[in-house]
């Protein structure tokens, strides 16, 4: 009897004493298909549309035989059988899918759980077969759900018997599966501390929060901090409620009005509300969003589109926890909903929500399905789900919903949203404005919770791209007016000072945050706005004692505070160190694993003058890219990290490749709802015009690239300053130069260090016949760079010689 393992890779093993038979890797790949389609098996048709779609019927057909001659002959049994349709042959072999399959449908969990090793075919991979390998992602993902779901019953279950241990095993399989999932580090930290293990719990959250925000690019969701803030205050671990049963509804299911059916014309305007709350996802950095604590919010238990009661019962139950309790006690609601209507648009869109960012497969089961929704339901999925996946048609969506909708907030919302995406300032501040009015009417008649805040958060967002940081703290004391029992606006106000260089009042202000929240001092919050005021003796002074922290997550926001620090003090050498070793030359060494940090390997090889080496660096992050995932988001990521990649070859001086891939740039820009995407590809010819001399088309083609100047990619800023210079308009120069120093410290600002900036603001300030303000930039660079490495000398002394000078 042979035994085919497809959990965690693909092999083939026998029960016998006679070794399993050695299959070539189309063979394997073959064997791996039927595995999947199970006892129903697999058409011929679907099989040769997998290996030979490009072959024509009669020689296609010729060649599946082959391949099932040679699988015969290989394996030197009958493993297939034939019918209308191919499959195993179950007595001559197994397979893993098939055993997950019965151990599942027997409600056999924890052997479902332990069959599942790792990733469907993970590392396989067959050359010349994309079809085939589209499918795997798809079927990956399938089973990966199917196994989330078991361990997630078996670890809420572990958690209500207080088996501590067992449900820790859980939860951390979990993690492993979606290691980017707050809900599953959530439920792996309150494990830990329910066992006692708060340090080992406060350690892991901080390793997630710095996962997450080098892998996504976005602060971790809010609850993750609130459980950080608990966990280090020694707040009891509260019990999570275990999920209901999916046999039996809950009471209040069983008392609910007969539902609306499917395609009936909705009563009132209930449905509006359903994106509550999903504002909150999309973006809260500064916490403004959720209701304020121990404030009472009945959530809109809005009617939705679905032939059976007991899953409206479940559904509603869903939507009481989602915005009264946590994503973990509401999906097994969503889910036991869809078991009782498959077709549930509305319980597949919440699931989805709930699921996170790499949901895909659940995304797109809930566009599906919003398809044959009512129309204010489908409008309402796409606009929000086609966003989160940053397809361009979210835009269109957004705008249908509020053109047929006009009095939901959430529709405008979500259109404020949508046109942030996209560079649209004006048009998001017009919809976002429309929303808070809305959320405020329904505020006051206690229908809303806090939804305003919300709307807010986006708005802050928008003035921080907008580079308006008076409308920031307007937007902010007006959170505050509303809700002066809110912590978040307080980081957005530290925030917007440090950006103007009051250290003062940003520091007043983060303690006024960290006061109103009940946390303790917060190295990520401190080193941030030290990094924006140009405190770099101050950051290594908090920094460095880190780097030797058993605490992941202080290790890595320690080195990543260092590594922009360094770079604006030209010391490149010593950024190269930590780099490779994950300590300064005379630091303690680190307690946890360094890993590959492909970004600032580029930017130190860059500014070290190797562009070649950058240019590599750069092209590895372009192909870690996930297949698995939107088409937007596909090209978001292949846009963004091929215009990196030719910028380093610009350096190079390649203008072949460069040509070429502003064409692949653009391609891929147009394919996705984020504005930057879409302009990028003109930062790179006007990079080959400069590079020709030809200054005034350069200066055309930076402008068209400009998404923002204050969050954008500051490169351009830099490239177009300079650009300006050498046309002799340095006043132009000057008031592109200046909003990149009103940025980020990282992300798209991390690609031009603040101390370049200064060099060339102090140069046109000069050439413009302002040497006092010319001077407060050459004292930054000085300072900067005081003690950098021997590259940076003579532009150092050229500083110093023009402040001598005036």
């Amino acid at each position: 009897m042979l035994h085919l393992l497809t959990f965690g890779g693909l092999a083939l093993e026998s029960d016998g004493a006679a070794a399993a038979p050695r299959l070539k890797p189309p063979r394997l790949a073959l064997l791996a298909v039927l595995a999947a389609h199970g006892e129903r098996g697999c058409t011929r048709e679907r099989l040769i549309g997998m290996f030979w779609p490009d072959v024509d019927e009669e020689h296609a057909r010729h060649s599946l035989r082959q391949a099932l001659y040679a699988l015969r002959s290989e394996a030197r049994l009958e493993v297939v059988q034939a019918g209308s349709s191919l499959s195993l042959n179950r007595l001559q072999i197994s397979s893993d899918p098939a055993r997950f399959r019965a151990a599942l449908d027997a409600g056999d969990r924890s052997g479902a759980a332990g069959l599942y090793r790792g990733p469907f075919l993970d590392g396989f991979y067959l050359s010349g077969a994309a079809e085939f390998e589209r499918w795997v992602e798809l079927e990956r993902a399938r089973l990966a759900s199917q196994a989330t779901g078991a361990l997630l019953a078996l670890a809420t279950a572990a958690d209500t018997a207080t088996e501590h241990d067992t449900a820790i095993g859980y939860w951390h399989r979990l993690t492993l599966i979606e290691p980017l999932s707050g809900r599953m580090a959530i439920g792996y930290a309150r494990a830990l501390a329910a066992s006692g293990d708060r340090p080992k719990a406060l350690a892991f959250v901080r390793e997630h929060e710095a996962v997450v925000r080098r892998e996504l690019e976005a602060d971790p969701d809010p609850d993750i901090r609130r459980l950080e803030a608990e966990l280090r205050a020694g707040t009891p671990h509260r019990e999570l409620r275990p999920p209901v049963s999916v046999g039996t509804a809950p009471e209040s299911a069983r008392a609910l009005p007969t539902p609306r059916r499917r395609g009936a014309r909705p009563t009132g305007a209930v449905v509006g509300l359903a994106l509550i709350g999903i504002v909150a996802m999309l973006a809260t950095q500064r916490g403004f969003s959720r209701p304020p604590a121990g404030k009472a919010t009945e959530p809109p238990l809005e009617e939705a589109a679905t032939s059976s009661e007991v899953a409206l019962g479940f559904y509603r139950e869903g939507l009481r926890a989602f915005y009264g309790e946590t994503w973990q006690t509401a999906k097994p609601f969503m889910t036991a909903a869809l078991r009782e209507d498959s077709a549930f648009a509305m319980a597949a869109y919440y699931y989805a929500v709930m699921t996170g960012g790499a949901a895909f497969e659940e995304r797109q089961r809930a566009l599906r399905l919003a398809l044959r929704a009512p129309e204010r339901e489908r409008l309402l999925i796409q606009a929000d789900l086609l966003q989160k996946d940053q397809e361009p048609g979210a835009l269109f969506a957004a705008e249908a919903w509020v053109a047929k909708y006009p009095d939901e907030a959430r529709a405008h919302a979500t259109l404020g949203s949508a046109r942030l995406y996209t560079g649209d300032w004006a048009g998001a501040s017009a919809a976002l404005e429309r929303a808070i009015a809305l959320d405020l009417e329904a505020e006051r008649a206690g229908r809303a919770g806090c939804l305003v805040c919300g709307d807010f958060d986006r708005l802050v967002d928008l003035y921080f791209w907008w580079d308006s940081l008076p409308a920031v703290e307007r937007t902010a004391r007006r959170v505050l007016d509303a809700h002066p029992e809110q912590a978040g606006p307080w980081v957005t106000l530290s925030l917007a000072a440090a950006r103007t260089g009051d250290s003062v009042a940003a520091f007043a202000h983060l303690n006024r945050y960290l006061a109103a929240a009940s946390l303790r001092p917060d190295h990520g919050h401190e080193l941030r706005l030290r990094l924006s005021l140009e405190q770099y003796e101050a950051v290594e002074r908090e920094a460095i004692p880190l780097l030797s922290s058993s605490r992941q997550g202080d290790a890595e926001e320690a080195r990543g505070a260092l590594l922009i620090s360094l770079r604006n003090q030209g010391r490149l050498n010593d950024a190269a160190h930590l780099l490779r070793t994950g300590r300064l030359r005379g630091s303690p060494p680190p307690v946890m694993t360094v890993t590959a940090d492909y970004i600032d390997e580029a930017l130190v090889a860059l500014e070290s003058g190797d562009p070649s080496r950058a240019a590599g660096y750069f092209d590895s992050r372009r192909r870690l890219q996930s297949k698995n995932q939107a088409a937007g988001l596909q090209a978001r990521w292949l846009a963004w990290n091929t215009a990196l990649t030719a910028t380093a070859l610009a350096a190079v001086g390649d203008t072949v490749a460069v040509r070429r891939l502003a064409d692949t740039v653009q391609y891929w820009g147009e394919r996705s709802l984020f504005g930057r995407d879409r302009k990028v590809h003109h930062f790179l010819r006007g990079l080959l015009l400069a590079g020709a001399g030809d200054h005034g088309a350069a200066v055309a083609e930076y402008r068209a690239a400009v998404h923002s100047y204050t969050l954008g990619y500051t490169r351009i800023n830099y490239e177009l300053g300079r650009s300006l210079l050498a046309l002799a308009r340095p006043r132009e120069a000057v008031a592109v130069l200046l909003p990149a120093l009103r940025g980020e410290i990282d992300a798209a600002n991390l690609h031009i260090t603040r101390t370049e900036l200064h060099e060339l603001l102090a140069l046109a300030y000069r050439s413009a016949g302002q040497p006092d303000s010319a001077a407060v930039h050459d004292r930054a660079v000085v300072r900067a760079w005081a003690h950098s490495d021997p590259r940076f000398a003579p532009r150092l002394l050229a500083a110093q010689r023009r402040l001598r000078s005036r």
